[in-house]
């Protein structure tokens, strides 16, 4: 129980009066900050804890709505790309209509030119368009060849992308676009292209081993009829000695001499590059020209052995050289000429691939595979490839090889022959499959990112009320607050003017 004391320097009832009409003022404040705003929370003295956790919610739902922009990006792209995809079948469809016309044989050379003449531009057209298909400078497509690793299984070729398609880092939508081959590798034909005699690994012996999987040349010219095949081309065949062109493919020929076809059988032979010794006298015994002598570039009478020659019987004359394969090379020099019998030999000499099979020497060195290409000082005693001694060289490159296998789409699909018309429309049927495919994987994915879209904007509304519910005002509740809070501050303001009559009591007190 307060005792009451009547005192002039401290007014406790004003006091307290003031402090209600203080705090009254302040809610009123905060309430009218809550209804302005339409937020609960205005300053983190409001609520600290539901600003942090509002702040958290707010980070998600900005995260959510870019996440379905990039959805719809996303979207877009695909769209972009089965757009290309839609007008590439179309373009399909057209040649396989004009492969399916040139087929039949009421159609002469004449008009499958004509024809070829369409289809090489459409060709041309699909390569370009796949080739520049973009979306905001993005490649849609790969184009090339498919390439494989060693174990002969095929290397992922396609175009990869992640769509960001939430608020998180592994919020992620892959997306992938497979290659449209619009180019074509051949493969290689059994072994034709692996010389060993350009491995530079390989340890020089009594011969070297080299598989050609080619007929031996005609040596003369026939009624037999030959269909010129890829294979033929691969590996380097001849008609009447000339390499075929991918012209000839599919082109029938009537056997000349020097044809050599592709032989799926043919037997790695032995050349160990030697000759026999020049013969120096004449007599009747008689030798049979065969292909190693040929290739071994061995002598009649001192001329070399043309194609020609390959199956004729000669007898013995001078200057006579036959293939020996029982000869060694080494250190056998027959292929090199000295250099210091050479009245005024060139300082320097340009070490080449002969030299390096020939067993070529510079200066106290004996030619390796790695010096093929280097300059060296040509001193006395080096010893290089003499051409004039005969000798077989294999100058089948890498880049030749890969050169050779590669095929454009306009020099793939050729509708001149029966036989390029079938491997047309076998082309034509693969792509018109791969794009069907890619169009589908293409089509899921765009079903999976709008999936993905709805997933999101339904979170975000789930996400936005939870927020609502920390962070917004409750307008009936505010207003109801306010309401009272007026009172309040009124009602203080009241009590505040009744507290200063005690003050006039101490008046009468002192006879006033």
């Amino acid at each position: 129980m307060r005792t009451a004391m009547t005192v002039i320097n401290t007014n406790g009832a004003a006091l307290r009066a003031l402090a209600a009409s203080q705090r009254a003022n302040n809610a009123i404040g905060d309430v009218m900050a809550r209804l302005s705003t339409g937020q609960r929370i205005n300053a983190a003295r409001d609520d600290a804890a539901g600003l942090a956790i509002s702040n958290a919610m707010t980070s998600q739902l900005r995260g959510m709505a870019q996440g379905v922009r990039n959805t719809m990006d996303g979207i877009s792209l695909v769209q972009t790309a089965d757009g290309f995809l839609s007008e590439t079948t179309n373009v399909l469809q057209r040649l396989r209509e004009l492969t399916i016309q040139s087929r039949s044989d009421t159609y002469g050379e004449k008009d499958r030119l004509a024809i070829q003449t369409e289809v090489t531009a459409l060709s041309s057209h699909i390569d370009a368009t796949l080739k520049n298909a973009a979306f905001n400078g993005i490649s849609l497509f790969r184009t090339q060849a498919p390439t494989y690793d060693d174990n002969g299984q095929p290397i992922d070729n396609a175009v990869r992308l992640n769509i960001q398609a939430g608020p998180n880092a592994a919020s992620t939508v892959p997306l992938a676009i497979d290659p449209v081959s619009t180019e074509f590798d051949r493969d290689k034909t059994a072994k034709t292209w692996d010389y060993p005699l350009l491995n530079p690994n390989r340890s020089a012996g009594a011969a070297y081993e080299i598989t050609i999987f080619l007929t031996a040349p005609a040596t003369q010219a026939g009624t037999d009829t030959h269909l010129v095949t890829f294979d033929d081309y691969m590996a380097k065949g001849k008609i009447a000695g000339r390499e075929i062109t991918r012209d000839d493919i599919g082109t029938t020929v009537t056997q000349q001499v020097g044809d050599q076809w592709y032989d799926p059988d043919g037997q790695p032979k032995q050349f160990s590059f030697l000759l026999t010794m020049p013969s120096t006298t004449i007599s009747a015994a008689a030798h049979t020209v065969t292909v190693e002598d040929f290739i071994a570039r061995a002598k009649i009478a001192g001329r070399e052995v043309t194609r020609d020659d390959i199956g004729t019987t000669v007898t013995q004359s001078y200057g006579d050289q036959w293939y020996d394969p029982s000869k060694v090379l080494l250190p056998d020099y027959r292929y090199v000429s000295y250099e210091a019998g050479s009245t005024s030999p060139p300082k320097t000499h340009l070490v080449t691939m002969e030299d390096f099979m020939a067993n070529g020497e510079g200066y106290n060195f004996r030619v390796r595979a790695g010096d093929v290409g280097t300059t060296v000082l040509n001193t006395s005693g080096a010893w290089w490839y003499d051409p004039a001694k005969g000798g077989y060289f294999s100058h089948q490159s890498a880049e030749e090889y890969a050169e050779r296998r590669h095929f454009t789409m306009a020099e793939e699909l050729k509708v001149t022959n029966p036989y390029r018309i079938d491997n047309t429309l076998s082309r034509l049927d693969a792509l018109l499959g791969q794009v069907s495919q890619v169009r589908a994987e293409m089509g899921a994915s765009a079903n999976r990112l709008q999936s993905v879209a709805n997933d999101l904007n339904n979170a975000s509304t789930n996400l936005s009320e939870a927020r609502s519910r920390i962070t917004d005002a409750d307008f009936s509740q505010e207003s109801v607050n306010l309401a009272r809070e007026q009172i309040l501050s009124q009602s203080a303001i009241a009590m505040l003017a009744q507290s200063q009559q005690s003050q006039k009591d101490v008046l009468k007190l002192l006879g006033q």
